[in-house]
């Protein structure tokens, strides 16, 4: 049951870190949910997206203190 509490907030922050509506058209900067890493950066982006990173980083905490609270 952990488990699945685990997964599904990391999926919705994973899921956060996908930016609608950034970048150009097709074939322009996107941000990979599983990675965090920027897939056709423009020129100076950095190779991974800070915001997924610590999205994915407060959502693994609240997993655990959930994951905690339940024992």
């Amino acid at each position: 049951m952990r488990a699945l509490i685990l997964l599904a907030a990391v999926s919705l922050a994973l899921t956060a870190c996908v930016k609608p509506g950034q970048g150009n058209a097709a074939g322009g900067r996107y941000v990979d949910p599983y990675t965090c890493e920027v897939r056709n950066p423009r020129e100076g982006d950095q190779p991974y997206d800070a915001d997924c990173i610590k999205a994915a980083q407060r959502t693994a905490e609240a997993a655990a203190k959930a994951a905690s609270r339940k024992k």
